[in-house]
């Protein structure tokens, strides 16, 4: 048998026994390429049904982070200076935005308790100090009915040049109004608290905490 016939008689064969290797195993691969896909779906599933988990995981415990860093923060003392004094206040103390009449170095409005106020006022020099504690005492007073003399509870603690409290209602609400003038060696404050009965107990604690921190920058 010469090249050629050879040549062809093995063409022959292998496109015969490739022709019966594809109708037998043609199933076979099928169903493998069948099982594959199956397989690719469940697996593209389970991934996506994996991220997604991942993801509400991720998300709750970047929420329980936030949470946490959140109560830290407001767990933590807050610091309160201006050009004449600084003081430390409780934690989740806040101060308001400095009023544009007065500016953030004369006037300073701190919620130390929800509905119990503190409010500084700098006296320039302190020689005006019972001047302005008499003006700002008696405005307060002017616009509460019945007004009664208090003893005061929140400067125990403090060095005061004189203090006042007074009780009476204000919009319908009865309130406690507390003032004292506290001097440095030439500037003065005065200090003022507003607060209601069910808040008495806790403005008056955190002032007295948050006054034995002052300082005048003297």
């Amino acid at each position: 048998m010469d090249r050629n016939k050879l040549i062809a008689v093995i063409t022959c064969a292998v496109v015969v026994g490739l022709l019966i290797a594809w109708h037998t195993f043609a199933p076979m691969f099928a169903d493998n390429a069948r099982k594959q896909a199956a397989s690719q779906a469940v697996n593209s599933a389970f991934k996506d049904s994996l991220q997604k988990a991942v993801d509400e995981v991720g998300r709750k415990e970047a929420g329980r982070i936030a949470d946490e860093i959140v109560k830290d923060m407001a767990n933590q003392p807050v610091p309160l200076e201006r050009a004449d004094y600084k003081m430390v206040l409780p934690p989740w103390s806040s101060v308001d935005p400095p009023d544009p009449n007065m500016g953030p170095d004369r006037m300073a409005t701190i919620d130390l308790v929800p509905r119990g106020t503190m409010i500084i006022v700098l006296v320039p020099n302190k020689t005006d100090g019972a001047k302005s504690f008499d003006k700002l005492n008696k405005a307060i007073r002017d616009r509460m009915t019945f007004p009664s003399d208090a003893a005061p509870q929140a400067f125990e603690k403090v060095t005061v040049a004189r203090s006042a409290a007074t009780v009476g209602i204000i919009e319908n609400e009865k309130v406690t109004f507390e003032i004292a003038q506290i001097d440095g060696n030439s500037k003065g404050l005065i200090v003022q608290l507003i607060y209601r009965d069910n808040t008495r107990a806790a403005t008056i604690e955190k002032a007295a905490k948050a006054l034995a921190t002052l300082s005048f920058k003297e």
